[in-house]
C-alpha cells in the first residue's frame, strides 16, 4: 500500500473517530457541543453521528432554538428538513441508557520509547459502539473499534478490529470519579475528556524559520491533559529547544469563532512567558496573536497524522519488552537461587539475585536497550553487559509478547552451562472472569480459566469451624477444579459474601467481621492476635508472612502468606497458602481469596526439618524455629514463591463487586 493511500486511510479513520467532537465549544449551558453544518448533512445523520439515534434530531432542533434565544450565532430552525451549510447547531448531551451511562471520551497520556508520547483515546458511544486510537506522536497512529458494555461500575470494551485487521481484545475498566481505571493494567487511568479537547489534541507542524534566521519553529504538541510542548531548533548548531506550558480552547469575543490559546511558561529549565492565539480552521491553526516580528504574519500549524504502520513500531516493541522477568535456579550452597530482572519504561534496569535461605538479596541497578531481537543490560557494577535474546509469543489475534529472555554466553556471565532463561512475570496474557456481578482479571501463568457459581448457604452445626456452616456466596474456582464438601483453603478460589450474612451467622464470625473492619481502619503492622479469616478454618493460624494492605477496585483488605496447624510440627512446602480478606468500600460485601503456595525454602517432608534430632528434641525449640522461619519467609522475594505473589496480588487488585451481587 502506498504512503498516500495509507495517509488517506488514516485520515478517513481519524475523521470517523472524532466526528462527534467536531467544532465542540459548548458555549450555551444546554449545548454539550456545537456543530457547523457541512455539505450533504441532514439533521437525521447529524443526530445519528452525535446522539447515536437518527430519530433524535428533534432534540437538536429544540436545543438550537433555545440557544438562538440568547445567542445570535445560532439561527432558529423552523423546518427540520431545511438546514443551511455553515449554520451553527447546538448539540445536547446524548441521553445515555442506564447500562451505558459511562458513554463519553476518555484519554490517557504515557511515555513511549521512540515517540514524544503515547496518546490513547477511547470513545464509548451511547449506542454501545467503541472506538480506540493509539497515537504514538509523530511515529504511528493505530485505530481500533468494537463494542462496549457496562455492569454497574464495571466497563468492558471488546475490540474486534485494529489497524483494519480482525482482532479479539478485551479492555476492562472500573469507573472511578468519572474516569476509567484499567483493571487489566492496574495503575493506568483513562481520564474523561471534553470531546473538543480530544479532537484538537495531537501534533501540529509549522517548520517556520524566524525573521533573523536563528531559529526554526518545528512543531506544537497538544496533549489531552491540556499540557503543551513547542519544539524549536537553533539553526547555528542544530540544538533542540523545548518550550512547555498549557493550552485551552475558547471563543473569539467578536466573531464567536473557535480559538485555541497556548501559554508557554518554561524553556528547557528557564522561566518563559509567551502566548500564541490561533484561529481553528479544521485541522489548521492560523496565528492571530503572537510575536509576528519574529515569526511573520501568516504563521500556520497543520495537524500531522502519522501513517498506519503495517508492522509494530519500535516504540511498541520497547513497551512490550519492558517488564519483570524471573527465574529460579539451583544453587550449590543454598536450596535455590531466585533472579528478578526489571526492565523499566524509562530504560533503567534492576537485577535482584537471592540465594534462598541465605539472607538478603543482592540488588544491582543499571540500564537496558533494544538491539534488534536482543536486549542489552548494563549493570553499574563494572561487569560486562548482559545480552539476552528475546523469545516471542504471538497469541491468536493479539499483539506480540516478549515471553522470555535467554542469556547469551551464560558461562562467561557466571551462570554455567545450564544458562539463564528469564520468563516474563506477569506474562501479559490475561483472562477475565465474570459471574453474578463479580469480575476480575488474572494472568495465564496463574490459571487458564475460571468458573463462577452461586453456592447455597449451609447452616451452623456442631463441630469445628461451625460444622462447615457458612452463608451463600459467589465462588470462582480455577482450571475446572471442583470444591470439596468441606472448606479447603489450599484450593485456589475467590469468594464473595454479603457481610451481614457473616455477621448474623454466629457470634464468632460477627467478631471476625468487626475485627477486620477495625484492622482496615487502623492498619496495624503487627498481628499478635492473628488476622481474621473467613470462612473459619478448624486449626490455629500459626503465622502471617509478608502482610500488606491491598486495594481492589471497590474496596480494600489485607493479604498475607499463612499456615494453619493443630500441633507443633515443621511447615512443609505444600502446606502454606496466600489469602486476602477484604470488604467493599460500603462494607456490603466480604471478599476472600485463597491460593495455595510453595517455596523451596520449606522441606517437602516433615522429617527433613529434624536433621539428626528426634521430634521431641526438635519440638523443644519450636518457638525459635518459627521465629527464624517467619524471618526467612518475610525476606524472600515475591518470585521465590510459586506462584509468584505478584500474580495473585494483581488478581486481587482487579476484583470488582457489583451492587446487585447475591440479590
Amino acid at each position: 500500500m502506498s504512503r498516500l493511500k495509507i495517509f488517506l486511510l488514516l485520515s478517513v479513520l481519524t475523521a470517523a473517530l472524532f466526528a462527534p467532537m467536531a467544532q465542540a465549544s459548548a458555549q450555551n449551558a444546554q449545548c454539550e457541543q456545537t456543530y457547523v453544518v457541512q455539505a450533504g448533512d441532514w439533521l437525521s445523520t447529524i443526530a445519528q453521528k452525535f446522539l447515536g439515534d437518527a430519530k433524535a434530531y428533534d432534540a437538536i432542533v429544540t436545543a438550537t432554538n433555545e440557544a438562538a434565544k440568547t445567542d445570535s450565532s445560532f439561527t432558529t430552525i423552523t423546518d427540520p428538513n431545511k438546514i443551511e451549510v455553515g449554520q451553527k447547531l447546538c448539540i445536547p448531551a446524548a441521553k445515555a441508557t442506564s447500562d451505558h451511562d459511562a458513554a463519553g471520551v476518555y484519554t490517557a497520556v504515557s511515555p513511549a520509547a521512540d515517540a514524544r508520547a503515547l496518546i490513547e483515546t477511547l470513545i464509548l458511544g451511547g449506542d454501545g459502539q467503541a472506538q480506540y486510537l493509539m497515537n504514538y506522536v509523530a511515529k504511528a497512529e493505530i485505530p481500533a473499534k468494537g463494542t462496549w458494555t457496562q455492569d454497574g461500575a464495571t466497563v468492558l470494551v471488546k475490540l474486534t478490529e485494529q489497524g483494519g485487521k480482525p482482532t479479539q481484545e478485551t479492555m476492562a475498566f472500573k469507573l472511578q470519579d468519572g474516569n476509567l481505571a484499567s483493571t487489566t493494567l492496574p495503575g493506568l487511568v483513562y481520564v474523561k475528556t471534553a470531546p473538543d479537547v480530544a479532537f484538537h489534541s495531537g501534533l501540529y507542524l509549522a517548520n517556520r524559520q524566524s525573521a533573523d534566521g536563528a531559529l526554526t519553529l518545528n512543531a506544537l504538541t497538544l496533549f489531552p491533559n491540556l499540557q503543551a510542548e513547542m519544539g524549536l531548533t537553533k539553526n547555528s548548531d542544530k540544538s533542540f529547544i523545548l518550550q512547555t506550558g498549557t493550552w485551552e480552547l475558547g471563543t473569539d469575543k467578536d466573531t464567536n469563532a473557535p480559538i485555541l490559546t497556548v501559554h508557554l511558561t518554561k524553556q528547557n529549565d528557564a522561566a518563559l512567558d509567551e502566548t500564541y492565539v490561533f484561529q481553528i480552521q479544521g485541522e489548521n491553526l492560523r496565528g492571530l496573536a503572537y510575536d509576528k516580528d519574529l515569526w511573520g504574519t501568516d504563521l500556520t500549524f497543520t495537524k500531522y497524522h502519522a501513517p498506519v504502520e503495517p508492522v509494530t513500531p519500535a516504540s511498541i516493541m520497547h513497551d512490550q519488552t519492558a517488564g519483570r522477568y524471573t527465574a529460579q535456579l539451583p544453587a550449590a550452597d543454598a536450596v535455590g537461587r531466585v533472579i528478578v530482572l526489571e526492565l523499566n519504561q524509562d530504560d533503567t534496569a534492576v537485577m535482584t539475585t537471592q540465594f534462598i535461605g541465605k539472607g538478603e538479596p543482592m540488588v544491582e541497578k543499571g540500564s537496558w536497550e533494544l538491539d534488534g531481537e536482543f536486549v542489552n543490560v548494563t549493570l553499574a557494577n563494572g561487569q560486562p553487559k548482559l545480552v539476552f535474546k528475546q523469545e516471542l509469543l504471538t497469541p491468536e489475534d493479539k499483539p506480540v509478547i516478549v515471553a522470555k529472555l535467554v542469556l547469551q554466553d551464560p558461562v562467561a556471565a557466571g551462570y554455567g552451562s545450564d544458562g539463564l532463561t528469564l520468563e516474563r512475570t506477569p506474562s501479559g496474557v490475561t483472562q477475565t472472569a465474570e459471574y453474578g456481578g463479580v469480575s476480575f482479571a488474572f494472568d495465564a501463568q496463574l490459571a487458564k480459566t475460571a468458573q463462577g457459581e452461586t453456592t447455597t448457604a449451609l447452616p451452623v452445626a456442631e463441630g469445628p469451624a461451625l460444622g462447615g456452616g457458612m452463608p451463600a456466596s459467589i465462588r470462582f474456582m480455577f482450571d475446572g477444579q471442583k470444591a470439596e464438601t468441606y472448606f479447603n483453603p489450599n484450593l485456589a478460589q475467590v469468594l464473595v459474601y454479603k457481610t451481614d450474612d457473616w455477621a448474623k451467622l454466629d457470634p464468632s464470625t460477627a467478631a471476625s467481621v468487626d475485627a477486620l473492619k477495625k484492622m482496615l481502619q487502623e492498619k496495624p503492622t503487627t498481628f499478635e492476635k492473628g488476622i481474621p479469616v473467613l470462612p473459619p478454618i478448624p486449626a490455629a493460624q500459626v503465622f502471617q508472612v509478608k502482610p500488606q494492605y491491598v486495594d481492589f477496585q471497590n474496596g480494600s483488605g489485607i493479604a498475607f502468606v499463612t499456615y494453619y496447624a493443630q500441633d507443633a510440627s515443621p511447615v512443609q512446602s505444600n502446606q502454606i497458602f496466600y489469602t486476602f480478606q477484604g470488604l467493599t468500600g460500603d462494607a456490603k460485601y466480604y471478599v476472600a481469596v485463597f491460593y495455595p503456595l510453595n517455596t523451596t525454602l520449606l522441606p517437602k517432608r516433615a522429617e527433613d526439618a529434624f536433621g539428626n534430632q528426634s521430634y521431641d528434641e526438635w519440638a523443644k525449640n519450636y518457638d525459635t524455629y518459627l521465629k527464624n522461619l517467619v524471618s526467612a519467609m518475610n525476606g524472600l522475594n515475591d518470585a521465590a514463591y510459586a506462584p509468584d505473589l505478584v500474580l495473585i496480588q494483581d488478581l486481587i487488585k482487579s476484583i470488582n463487586v457489583g451492587d446487585t451481587t447475591l440479590q
